[in-house]
């Protein structure tokens, strides 16, 4: 393949990476496409998510993990509606412990207590952001950070109590679009 003259790939998700349809109705048979432009590293992965119903999800299950960090590079387009989100799962993958993302309002937000809170900091589509969230199971508390582009912070908070508190280790990765959310989201 001639990469410099292709738009697109369309293949599926990046290597070790599983998407999640559960019950959704993929459109044209093609949910996740690979893209060269736009990208902030030579490629992306764009989620197609067109059915404002139903999530739309790209998981990666890892090794039981107490504390570090997860970081990605995401973006939507202008005609996005819904949260798109980075959350971090625990206990066999079976406990929402964290999220933080762009919300619907056209915000930043972050899952704390069994809900969202809206940040009072804008993103805007067609834009990379940087997604940061460092954890701690043994406190059930994590950071939320974003980056722009050039590594300037836009937002930060510190200690957030998991949304849900787990008992053993963060186990799986998840980008998610929430059931309202209609437009592509890109990573």
């Amino acid at each position: 393949i001639n990469r410099a003259a292709t738009a697109s790939l369309q293949i599926m998700p990046p290597a070790g990476w599983q998407k999640s349809l559960a019950g959704y109705v993929e459109v044209n048979g093609q949910n996740f496409e690979i893209v060269l432009t736009p990208s902030i590293s030579g490629r992306a992965t764009v989620l197609k998510d067109t059915n404002a119903t139903l999530p739309l999800e790209l998981y990666k299950d890892i090794t039981g993990q107490g504390r570090g960090q997860i970081s990605a590079w995401v973006r939507t387009d202008s005609n996005m509606t819904g949260d798109y989100d980075l959350s971090l799962y625990g206990d066999s993958r079976s406990v929402l412990a964290l999220a933080a993302g762009l919300g619907a309002n056209g915000n930043f937000h972050y899952w704390t207590a069994g809900a969202f809170v809206d940040s009072a900091v804008a993103y805007s589509a067609n834009t990379w952001y940087k997604l940061q969230l460092e954890f701690d199971t043994a406190a059930d508390t994590y950071n939320f950070t974003v980056l722009d582009n050039a590594q300037n912070e836009l937002f930060s908070e510190a200690g957030i109590a998991f949304g849900t508190p787990v008992t053993n280790s963060i186990d799986r990765i998840k980008l998610y679009t929430s059931e309202t959310f209609d437009g592509n989201a890109y990573v």
